[in-house]
């Protein structure tokens, strides 16, 4: 996904996108669809570019910061230039074998401040429209909602993660994780996202540098291009490893949360549709193990352990943890062993 989007922004440069305007968007739609049929089609994934809508830090500098004009713009893009195409790989829901295609689109592509949403089901080999008609959907808060679960993280959502991290021109970074909600199932899931500038040159080092210390302006930041993923094949993944008869589990550092489990009935959601912490698992080889590694429950202090020997519900296991950290996707691997 890293690859993908940053050859993307090179793509855009060579093709001389406007990303400011739906002309230079729409350039994603055929380059970025086409990857996640090639590479995600079983595991179901979507993607979105967007611009024009609060993205920038001088449009948001005259509401006091980021967070105010999120306050601010529940209801509205606060520009009337906000366009976006947002693309969802899926399945059927009559039939899960087969995979489906639709668009997501800006109504108004020449802007609009609250530029409601058009389904488009596409051909999943054209990536044509199907000719069964558009469906408007509405307003949509993309700034505000998409990726957002605040039960889980306050600052989940890629429109916060831009600002936060203030992303510069070139950089990539995976959100936090959130429940998706959109289309069952409803399941864990998260994004990688670049920044878009009006300039769509990706700087070097140096260049890079210069602009975090304010010696080099790039221009103003105008959009975001993110690629999201559920995240269930985790789970499965862990259950097809050789693991002598252990069991690994995976936790989200900042948040404390079970992402994956090599133990196939282990459910990740709870009964409200949110994810389970340590502290409180429900699975008691889950809980029993983080009161070893974690024992406040704190597991943005967990580092990486070898192997020591505990009692675990009664029996004597090994645990290990290990650590994976690739641009802001965070987590901490448990490794037991009886």
């Amino acid at each position: 996904i890293r690859i993908h989007l940053t050859q993307g922004l090179k793509f855009l440069h060579a093709n001389d996108a406007d990303v400011t305007k739906w002309s230079g968007i729409k350039m994603a739609r055929l380059y970025t669809t086409t990857f996640l049929l090639s590479f995600f089609e079983d595991n179901k994934c979507c993607f979105g570019i967007f611009s024009n809508m609060g993205l920038g830090k001088e449009e948001v500098a005259s509401d006091g910061g980021w967070q105010q004009w999120l306050d601010k713009h529940k209801t509205d893009f606060g520009n009337d230039k906000a366009i976006f195409d947002r693309m969802l790989v899926d399945t059927d829901p009559g039939n899960p074998q087969i995979t489906t295609v639709t668009a997501y689109a800006n109504k108004f592509t020449e802007g609009n401040n609250e530029n409601p949403i058009l389904g488009t089901p596409l051909h999943i080999d054209t990536l044509k429209k199907k000719g069964t008609g558009d469906q408007d959907w509405g307003f949509m808060s993309f700034p505000h909602l998409d990726g957002y679960t605040p039960e889980i993280n306050p600052n989940s959502g890629w429109w916060r993660t831009v600002h936060i991290y203030d992303m510069l021109p070139g950089d990539f970074r995976f959100t936090p994780i959130f429940v998706w909600t959109e289309t069952e199932p409803i399941c864990l899931k998260i994004m990688g996202v670049v920044p878009l500038y009006k300039n769509t040159a990706i700087p070097n080092e140096e260049e890079k540098a210069k602009i975090r210390a304010g010696e080099l302006d790039w221009g103003p930041r105008v959009g975001a291009w993110v690629v999201g993923f559920k995240l269930w094949f985790l789970s499965e993944y862990l259950a097809s490893l050789e693991l002598k008869g252990g069991s690994i589990f995976l936790v989200e550092r900042a948040t404390s949360i079970v992402i994956a489990s090599s133990d196939t009935s282990y459910i990740l959601l709870g009964p409200s549709n949110l994810p389970y912490i340590t502290k409180d698992n429900p699975n008691e080889h889950i809980r029993s193990a983080s009161a070893v590694v974690a024992p406040d429950g704190d597991w943005t202090k967990v580092q990486t352990m070898d192997p020591v020997e505990k009692d675990l519900e009664g029996k004597l296991h090994f645990i290990q943890t290990f650590s994976f950290n690739f641009h802001g996707l965070d987590v901490v691997g448990v490794y037991t062993v009886p």
